[in-house]
């Protein structure tokens, strides 16, 4: 599940043109009822000894999002420069 939620973010933010169409990406996915957000919320629901791994997991997910989000809005904005 995580594996295609990453892959759908990431062909989502690269066909965005615009810094409003990557907003939009941003609130579909980290939103209050976002992707990303609702994998957060759910983690209190699981079993207590699968918390850990899925928190570790759903966290590590925000983190990629935020990678491709922030490389994607540096080429919106003509910041070339490679960052790593």
């Amino acid at each position: 599940m995580k594996g295609t939620i990453i892959t759908d973010a990431v062909k989502d933010i690269n066909g965005c043109q615009t810094e409003a169409q990557l907003k939009k990406v941003r609130k579909r996915y980290l939103g209050p009822a976002g992707v990303i957000t609702k994998e957060l919320l759910s983690i209190p629901k699981l079993a207590y000894n699968v918390r850990k791994a899925q928190s570790k997991s759903v966290l590590q997910l925000q983190e990629s999002f935020n990678t491709v989000f922030d490389r994607r809005r540096g080429e919106l904005n003509g910041d070339t420069t490679k960052r790593s």
